[in-house]
């Protein structure tokens, strides 16, 4: 048996964790408000990432643009625009 603080404690590498889940059977509010263990994505986004950028994908790929594709643009413009200033010779 494992009794923190003993001589028997193990060591840092050879620390176990374990994470145990369960589902309450007998809470009311529990089971009325379930969460979904996944969810399809509404068409719309379907083929967009929330961070594009994690799986080397450009920005366009991202779930802003599928919904505000028409603003996005005009704001990549104006960034691009900002740094084509910011990098012309005085």
């Amino acid at each position: 048996m494992f009794v923190p603080g003993s001589s028997q404690e193990p060591s840092p590498a050879g620390l176990c964790i374990r994470q145990v889940t369960g589902i309450r059977q007998e809470d009311a509010w529990a089971n009325a408000n379930r969460i979904p263990v996944e969810e399809d994505k509404p068409e719309v986004e379907q083929g967009y990432y929330l961070h594009p950028e994690l799986f080397d994908q450009p920005e366009e790929m991202g779930i802003e643009w599928a919904h505000r594709s028409e603003n996005m643009r005009q704001m990549q413009k104006e960034r691009d625009a900002m740094r084509e200033s910011a990098n012309a010779p005085p």
